[in-house]
């Protein structure tokens, strides 16, 4: 989760950029176990993040493009893939048939095979633990492969696919327009509300059979 995270945010570019991650001193729970849920990090060479001033609330700040580190190759996957996708994610979904309460984030290959499954109570976490575990792995780039997820794609969601270098991305949900216009400009394939054998394509195109 925190690797994806600082990916996403452009802090590292490699695993071994987050020299030591560990709980913050705080409160301690059964077995001595601490349960104070924030980690205290070091990573190497970082810059001190500004803070956020997120403006009127009637207003829009400007979203920069990311600033990846390497070209996406773009993808053209076949219609009957992107459409099965989202099942063979349910099946996987472990917490959520036992919660109902939780979201999910797949990778897919491009012949519809499910690699990775990472759940959450939000979308966003799910996929920084999915970039987290590739970018710990060294599987980063990752341009052959497709992102599915159960939640609105935001413009968050599209940007960690994007410095992750992953070049699909789909859902069952809607597609924010931020999103749709980063995936248009980063090259990234991007289909939304794809559910039962129909989808919205946004950006990127499909294979022709």
């Amino acid at each position: 989760l925190v690797h994806g995270l600082l990916l996403a945010e452009g802090l590292i570019k490699k695993a071994t950029e987050l020299s030591t991650a560990r709980y913050c001193a705080g409160a301690v729970g059964p077995d001595n176990k601490n349960s104070y849920n924030v980690l205290d990090l070091d990573v190497l060479g970082a810059q001190p993040l500004p803070l956020l001033n997120s403006g009127p609330s009637c207003g829009v700040s400007p979203t920069p493009k990311p600033q990846t580190q390497w070209a996406i190759t773009s993808i053209t996957p076949n219609a009957e893939t992107i459409v099965q996708l989202p099942e063979k994610l349910n099946e996987l979904r472990k917490i959520f048939h036992k919660t109902k309460g939780v979201e999910a984030a797949g990778l897919a290959d491009l012949d519809g095979e499910l690699t990775l499954v990472r759940e959450d109570i939000q979308a966003e976490n799910a996929v920084n633990k999915i970039t987290g575990h590739l970018l710990m792995e060294r599987r980063i780039p990752q341009s052959p492969a497709i992102l599915v997820v159960t939640e609105k794609v935001t413009y968050e969601i599209l940007k960690k696919a994007a410095m992750a270098g992953i070049a699909g991305v789909i859902t069952t949900e809607s597609v924010s327009s931020m999103a749709i216009e980063t995936a248009q400009e980063a090259g990234i394939f991007l289909a939304g509300f794809v559910q039962g054998n129909k989808f919205n394509l946004y950006s990127g195109e499909v294979a022709k059979n």
